[in-house]
């Protein structure tokens, strides 16, 4: 799809168009039960056009070439039935660029990837032979170039390497399941460690340990943290706020939180995998906190909900990716929360008695407004007197987290660790419930 030839098409019919076209190869190795499984290569490039027709907009997608005149059609036809716009998109900006591509991942060689994930499950045979090993080493690179009806023309190349590795040990009376994972636009320096990890994580957990129900403290894994912030997230999400379903809608600039928790919104991260220079409508990014030091600073949003509210759009308007066949709506792109002063040694050290809470299951559902997390502790391990003694089973972790992040905030870590939402630190709560079959 030619995006010159979309907006000429478009230009007698629309009153305003956009053409965002996404092309990308990716490269993926698969280990399942501790064996190669799986080498795929797939290329993509897909056009996604946004239309405005009196006033209502039209969206349509295609993978084929050379097939503009249907895309048009189509996303005009759609505009008849499409809802109502009060915006504008953005005409030409200056955008500043960003370094997103890693010569090292581009020309990471396939054999390589192979020998990242066989080093995996050959450390998992020697160190926990009753495991299966699985493993997934990825590397893309793509392309976006996004152009409209108003004069804004920009692309820009980006690399994403990611690699998991995990292990699963089934047994009468046990089910377990360890993993990590790092992805970003270049390729990872810390494999071999993520590797141990999970042989740790095995050890530890093995040894299944009985908790009462009650209160304890909580130090929460940057890998679970991301189940935490999700009530903050959906809160500051423009479409929350235009509804009047957000419970600080009305609250910009008051302290809501412990004035140690600052978290930002980095898409200018070039290490991180969702950094971009503008976002997927146009509008420049750059960094900005969400909170800082407690206190609500920014809505996150699109240039839908910008109109709505009254506010410029932050540069958050961002579709489902790597496909890109959604219209873009309001979200984060690197979360990073500010790292703290103790180390995480220091953090279990200090611990009388709590839970490292490191994954968690389910803790997405229920309602994000009021604050409350509640899931099943995929992976909880057990601190007494300041050691690591073992696995706490069955066992259901809950918190509201505006009151846990407000009033009960004992520490943030030093330590950080790249996830998929982007660059957290652990957090040690003062207390919060567990609920146990014990």
């Amino acid at each position: 799809m030619r995006p010159e030839r979309l907006m000429d098409l478009c230009a007698r019919r629309t009153q305003q168009a956009e053409a965002y076209v996404v092309e990308y190869e990716q490269t993926m190795v698969q280990f399942h039960d501790s064996r190669l499984k799986g080498i795929e290569t797939s290329r993509r490039r897909l056009a996604a056009l946004r239309v405005v027709v009196e006033g209502r907009v039209g969206f349509s997608t295609s993978t084929r070439e050379d097939d503009e005149e249907t895309l048009v059609n189509n996303a005009c036809e759609l505009a008849r039935h499409g809802q109502e716009v009060s915006f504008d998109f953005p005409g030409p900006r200056e955008v500043e660029g960003l370094p997103l591509v890693s010569r090292e991942v581009v020309n990471l060689p396939l054999d390589e990837m192979v020998q990242m994930g066989t080093r995996f499950v050959d450390s998992l045979r020697e160190g926990c032979p009753k495991a299966t090993g699985m493993a997934m080493i990825s590397k893309l690179v793509g392309k976006v170039r996004l152009v409209n009806s108003a004069g804004f023309d920009e692309e820009y190349q980006k690399t994403v390497f990611t690699y998991f590795c995990g292990a699963r040990v089934v047994e009468e009376g046990n089910f377990l399941t360890v993993f990590r994972m790092t992805t970003g636009t270049d390729l990872e320096a810390r494999l071999d460690r993520l590797n141990r990890e999970v042989l740790e994580d095995l050890r530890l957990a093995q040894r299944n340990v009985p908790l009462p129900a009650g209160n304890y403290p909580a130090i929460i894994h940057p890998r679970a943290l991301p189940d935490l912030l999700r009530p903050l997230l959906a809160s500051v999400n423009g479409q929350a706020v235009e509804k009047g379903v957000s419970p600080w809608r009305d609250r910009l600039g008051e302290r809501l939180l412990d004035e140690r928790f600052t978290l930002w919104d980095r898409p200018r991260a070039a290490e991180l995998a969702r950094s971009a220079p503008f976002d997927d409508e146009g509008i420049p990014t750059q960094d900005r906190p969400i909170i800082e030091a407690g206190v609500l600073k920014c809505f996150l949003l699109d240039l839908r909900t910008a109109a709505a509210l009254g506010m410029p759009p932050s540069g958050n308007g961002w579709r489902q990716q790597p496909s890109a066949e959604s219209l873009p709506s309001p979200g984060p792109s690197n979360l990073v929360l500010e790292p703290g002063e103790e180390a995480l040694a220091e953090m279990i050290a200090g611990t009388k008695r709590g839970v490292l809470v490191k994954s968690l299951m389910g803790a997405w559902a229920g309602n994000p407004y009021s604050g409350q997390v509640s899931g099943n502790v995929d992976l909880g391990i057990l601190i007494e007197d300041g050691q690591p003694v073992g696995r706490v089973k069955d066992c259901m972790f809950a918190t509201n987290v505006f009151e846990a992040f407000r009033d009960h905030l004992e520490a943030l870590s030093r330590e950080t660790e790249i996830t998929r939402s982007g660059r957290l630190p652990y957090v040690k709560l003062a207390t919060a419930s567990f609920s146990t079959r014990n």
